[in-house]
């Protein structure tokens, strides 16, 4: 019998945690005797106290957390490294044994460490965004490392996470000292004004870092600097102050609050669209918001943003099979300009001089002003310009030894140039100095003004008055100037100033106005996006399944994703964006639908994959021991696409009445029908009102264009009573081009962890001279041998074509220090010639349905100490008589180690170890011989399609063959593949970073409601918007939520309880007037007042029960939806009368689709009546698994098909005795 062989390589088996299970399982085997069971034994040494080896050769338990010292326990207070040596022997040859030594380090979790030092950190004036972190130094620990705030208060506004990432904006601190004073304004909550709006102020505070073993306090200081002190006589800025700067300003910016997401989502288009941005103010002032492009296709057509509310909103029209991300900036700003103002003191008729005091001596002729109120002749809004400068004079001021200001005289005039007539008066009355802007040029792009002194680069701008020269003068439209180009011109961008970046000024066309420059105090340009995909997807069919199938980590992805459209056009893939639509880690897609690449090792485990369940080590060596697993699955979105950029695409513009005919009837008119068009953006073009005059057909008029015709439709007409030969025409009008077709669908991939450290690969690669680099480049761009439709995954590094000659000579090594990798290289290691041998084929069958998967055209690498039937030369050769050692002439040597490739990977494996024996697939594959070639030497030319493989060899074998032999294929060094191994750290076998990002389950509860079941629809409507209403009237409202038609026997509720102030929706002066049942039904009735009821319609209403009228809250009730066949309204039906604390969920709409409401015991906040709310889950207790062991790792091992990450191992030899 032959001695047992150790496959775990000796050393150190890893560093374990004190408290932490750990499990690992020794193997060894009995070479030949594949199965053969072994016993494992430790005769020497000792495990780590708590840590056991079982006889089959799992070494599991829990550290403890002492050691003993001549048998006197001691606490562990730093890394101790047990070593022990196992044996193991057959069972039935106790005597055949081999023994090997291993070590185990248990290590003590140590305090997390502050890495940011103690003291201030930051200064911040008030209204700032901030977004500041915490560093610190974490240890491996089981447990999540957290920061949280242990004593003392930080800035209000502010928002500390678990990883000590600080982030929100600073809120004024009050002055709460200040003695407060009556409001000025009208009464409201808090009748009291502080006289400084806040103060400055230094906040210290005490975070605390915890691994959930040891904690660490610091203590740390932010100041906040009060903007409204922001000025020369405040005694908080001094002159050593760094931080403050003589630009900074007292204003504070608004800034909106629900930045984040700024991806907005993924909508159809023919449907309504609203999200509503919220900004905020803190020094309560009225906002305004605006947007502009970011980049690529701009705005999302037919959506609007309301500068007062923030409400982006709008019905988005169909735009065919298109997906189109929308990328546009929001801006909030002040709605008070920032205008700088000067003082008029005294007019004087006589002489028609103004005197005004100002802050600087800028004032300069033609310069433009307005006045707050009327004044010596001025009229206050009018727009007046300085004339003349008489004199200026500055004002000093004594005590701070400076000039504070300047006094100005002058003479003013009208924009006609008149001069207006002034009367003497003294006071003082407050003009506000504007930018009026009279030209622009489109050749140098910049825009005349009366005077730049007040801009600044990057101020953002809003102009009003006439807009001309290609500027839009309107709220919701902010420009950015980007350049100063002299004291009268000046040129702007519509993308905010960036001092690192090309800024691009807006084209401009030549012209002349007026319009008015206003400086506004605006936030940061929040980017968003808005995905529009298109409405009918019916031409494309997926013949790929929802289930691709599982994968171990580490292999090698064949997956493939494939459509085909019915209209013949070449389908491309790509991921659905979204930060959550997500491969496996290490695959990426590939526009053919090919998914490529290598899963990463690094997936969902418990304590590093030791950690198993149900797992028992049964004393009867012959019961099968069954485990626990856990299967990751991924799921993903695959959108499929088809450019059409030739094919132009119509609407029906009108129908063209080329013969009324005759005996039509005025009462039954006839029925006009529009052939459908074919499409992806396909919609059917319907007739409206048809006038019929004298028994003709005279006018028709559509109620829908229709889209996605290629040619004109085919007009009929029915239902004639009696009428005949009329002759109607569909006039077509181009809406565009359809770009593509866009359609998705949703996949799923397992990922089943087999291997808990990352195994690697090594490559031999050839480095021939040019001329023989010539040749392969010949074979290898030559489409005749290798047409591009006979090759397999085309484009995927790891199949299709080969770029240069590799050949693949070890698989599943473990991933080990390189320096052991080096120290195998000793032995069996020397320069070596390779020859490429004769072409060969082979095929890999699919092991589930047998099918041939692909096939391999591959030249054999012919090795000179391996014979024919592939035995090799013995590893160890002990030579019949000594030799002198070469290298330093007096060592003896009596053995040698020759370089075949069999003992190469064998000494390799022996010192590194081998932790999975996978091949590829055509390795492991039967051939139509019957055989399976196992480890084959080889290059592997191409991957090609089933069929192909002999044709690609024949040619290849003719044109090429004798050719090949002579490339000079010269090894001296192997190629580590570590592209899924980089981010294992070989020292401690641990994946890098440690520890990875940990999420925790909790657990949510609804607070004791009572889930009552689902209901279809939730309307914002009111009652009498929907009852005896037709679905033509709702839809004109904005619909019941979004525009939905099929609701016959769906049940709906009515969130909206009052405030009914549409659109969408109608307008009600109180609650009861919505919720009126009128006895004759409307169909949207035309002409109905403001008050949406017609006197004629609708005479007779009773109104339905709410909580301020009946115990019985009808309003609150569950209704069935039935359409009535004479008049097509809706009669809404009571079936469920619902109770407080009842929730259901909502199954469709747009705003409320998923969503779960409940009916709450009193009104909401700001509401004054009951109503649907939405149900807020009550987070309680944390949910953890295994001690907070379970962990969902971060993505780190992403798809890398270059070898930037492999390393050369050279071989020390360059014979086989230097």
């Amino acid at each position: 019998m032959t001695q047992p062989v150790w496959i775990t390589p000796a050393g150190n088996l890893g560093v374990i945690p004190v408290g932490v299970f750990f499990q690992l399982t020794l193997f060894g085997e009995l070479p030949g005797e594949p199965g053969a069971e072994l016993y494992y034994t430790v005769i020497a040494g000792r495990l780590p106290d708590g840590i056991q080896c079982a006889a089959n050769g799992t070494i599991s338990g829990t550290p403890d957390a002492v050691a003993s010292l001549q048998g006197v326990p001691l606490e562990v207070g730093r890394n101790t490294t047990s070593k022990f040596t196992v044996r193991i022997y057959p069972e039935e040859d106790p005597t055949n044994i081999r023994d090997r030594t291993f070590s185990i380090t248990v290590a003590v979790i140590p305090e997390p460490l502050w890495v940011t030092p103690a003291g201030l950190v930051a200064s911040y004036y008030d209204s700032d965004p901030v977004d500041y972190q915490f560093l610190f130094e974490e240890v491996y620990t089981p447990d999540t490392t957290v920061v949280t705030l242990a004593a003392g208060a930080l800035p209000g506004g502010l928002q500390l996470s678990l990883d000590g990432r600080l982030t929100g904006y600073v809120q004024p601190t009050p002055n709460v000292d200040e003695i407060a004073g009556y409001d000025l304004a009208a009464q409201d909550v808090d009748p009291y004004d502080f006289v400084s709006q806040s103060i400055s102020k230094n906040y210290q505070f005490t975070l605390q870092v915890s691994n959930g073993h040891a904690s660490n306090l610091r203590t740390f200081e932010i100041f906040v600097y009060s903007r409204s002190q922001m000025q020369a006589s405040d005694a908080v800025l001094i002159d050593n102050n760094t931080f403050v700067t003589a630009d900074e300003t007292p204003y504070q910016a608004p800034f909106i609050t629900n930045a984040v997401p700024s991806n907005l989502g993924t909508f159809r288009s023919s449907n309504y669209f609203a999200y509503q941005f919220i900004g905020e103010n803190y020094i309560n002032q009225p906002i305004t918001y605006a947007i502009s492009v970011n980049e690529g296709a701009g705005f999302a057509p037919g959506l609007t943003l309301d500068p007062t509310s923030g409400w982006y909103y709008g019905y988005i029209p169909d735009q065919g099979t298109t997906e189109t991300e929308y990328s546009f900036n929001v801006v909030v700003y002040q709605n008070e300009y920032i205008t700088p103002a000067m003082t008029i003191t005294q007019t004087v008729a006589a002489t028609g001089y103004v005197t005004a005091n100002y802050i600087t001596d800028t004032l300069e002729q033609n310069l433009p002003f307005r006045l707050a109120a009327n004044f010596g002749g001025l009229t206050a809004g009018t727009l007046y310009y300085v004339d003349n400068i008489v004199s200026q004079t500055a004002v000093w001021n004594i005590t701070n030894d400076q000039i504070t200001s300047y006094n100005t005289v002058f003479t003013v005039h009208l924009a006609d140039s008149s001069i207006p007539t002034l009367t003497n008066a003294t006071g003082a009355v407050e003009a506000t100095l504007v930018i009026e802007c009279t030209e622009t040029d489109s050749d140098t792009k910049r825009i005349t003004c009366s005077s730049t002194a007040n801009l600044g680069i990057g101020q953002p701008l809003i102009f009003t008055g006439t807009a001309f020269g290609g500027i839009t003068a309107a709220a919701q439209t902010i420009y950015y100037v980007i350049e100063i180009s002299n004291p009268f011109q000046f040129k702007v961008s519509d993308h905010p100033y960036s001092p690192t970046e090309v800024n691009t000024p807006i084209t401009l066309t030549t012209a002349a106005g007026s319009m008015l420059a206003n400086l506004i105090l605006a936030s940061a340009a929040y980017p968003f996006s808005l995905t529009i995909t298109g409405a009918v997807d019916a031409e494309v069919v997926w013949d790929s399944p929802a289930d691709l199938g599982s994968i171990e980590n580490g292999a090698t992805s064949m997956f493939k994703v494939s459509a085909v459209n019915r209209g013949g056009r070449t389908m491309r893939y790509r991921l659905k964006s979204g930060a959550y639509n997500l491969l496996p880690q290490g695959l990426q897609l590939q526009p053919s639908g090919d998914i490529v690449g290598r899963v990463s090792f690094d997936t969902f485990a418990l304590d590093l994959g030791l950690t198993t369940f149900d797992q028992s080590f049964a004393i009867n060596r012959n019961l099968a021991s069954l485990g626990t697993t856990f299967d990751q699955t991924y799921v993903f979105t695959v959108n499929a696409y088809a450019e059409d950029v030739n094919q132009t695409i119509y609407e029906v513009a009108s129908i063209q009445v080329n013969n009324g005919g005759s005996g039509y009837s005025f009462l039954n008119k006839p029925t006009i029908a529009i052939s459908s068009p074919v499409g992806a953006s396909a919609v059917t073009a319907r007739t409206g009102f048809i006038d019929v005059e004298g028994g003709a057909i005279t006018e028709v008029l559509l109620s829908e264009n229709g889209n996605g015709y290629t040619s004109p439709p085919t007009v009929t007409i029915t239902q004639g009573f009696g009428g005949s030969g009329a002759n109607l025409t569909a006039v077509m009008a181009a809406t565009g081009s359809r770009d593509a077709i866009s359609v998705f669908k949703t996949f799923t991939i397992k990922v089943i962890r087999e291997y808990n450290r990352p195994y690697q690969n090594l490559y031999v690669r050839a480095m021939p001279p040019p001329n023989d680099r010539a040749l392969i480049r010949s074979l290898l761009d030559n489409e005749e041998i290798f047409p591009p439709a006979y090759l397999y995954r085309s484009d995927d590094v790891n199949f299709g074509k080969s770029t240069q000659v590799t050949y693949a000579h070890a698989f599943g090594l473990a991933p080990d220090i390189l320096e052991r990798y080096v120290a195998s290289l000793y032995e069996n290691h020397y320069w070596k010639n390779l020859i490429l041998g004769e072409i060969a084929t082979a095929q890999a069958v699919d092991p589930v349905t047998g099918a041939v998967v692909y096939e391999v055209v591959y030249s054999k690498i012919i090795d000179n100490l391996v014979n024919t039937a592939g035995e090799s030369v013995n590893k160890i050769v002990t030579l019949p008589y000594a030799i002198v050692d070469p290298a330093d002439g007096s060592t003896i040597i009596t053995s040698v180690y020759p370089n075949s490739l069999v003992n190469m990977r064998n000494q390799v494996i022996d010192v590194v170890g081998q932790i999975s024996n996978t091949l590829p697939l055509w390795m492991t594959s039967k051939q139509p011989d019957g055989r399976v070639l196992g480890f084959t030497p080889a290059w592997v030319i191409a991957y090609v399609n089933p069929g192909r493989a002999k044709e690609v060899a024949y040619f290849i074998q003719t044109y090429f063959a004798q050719q090949l032999n002579s490339v000079d294929f010269k090894v001296d060094r192997y190629i580590l593949d570590r592209v899924l191994s980089r981010n294992w750290d070989t020292d401690v076998q641990h994946w890098i970073p440690r520890p990875p990002t940990l999420t925790t389950f909790d657990r949510f509860s609804t607070g004791g409601k009572v889930f009552i079941g689902t209901v279809d629809i939730a309307t914002s409507l009111a009652w009498s918007d929907v009852n005896n209403r037709s679905l033509t009237y709702i839809n004109e409202l904005g619909g019941l939520d979004g525009i939905i038609n099929d609701v016959e026997g769906k049940t709906i509720i009515f969130p909206n309880q009052e405030e009914y102030n549409g659109p969408p929706g109608s307008n009600y002066a109180t609650p009861d007037d919505a919720w009126q049942t009128w006895d004759a039904p409307s169909g949207g009735v035309s002409g109905i007042p403001e008050t949406y009821f017609d006197a004629e319609g609708l005479d007779f209403s009773t109104t339905v029960p709410g909580d301020d009228i009946s115990t019985i809250n009808e309003r609150m009730a569950i209704y069935t939806i039935h359409i009535d066949p004479v008049s097509q309204c809706l009669q809404l039906t009571l079936t469920t009368q619902t109770e407080e604390n009842d929730y259901v969920q909502v199954l469709g709409g747009n705003f409320y689709r998923t969503a779960f409401l409940y009916y709450p015991t009193s009104p909401g906040d700001g509401l004054t009546l009951i109503s649907w709310l939405f149900l807020l889950t009550i987070i309680t207790d944390e949910t953890t698994f295994d001690e907070n062991s379970l962990q969902f790792i971060a993505p780190v091992d992403m798809y890398d098909p270059t070898d930037t990450y492999d390393k050369y191992l050279v071989f020390p030899k360059s014979n086989i005795l230097v």
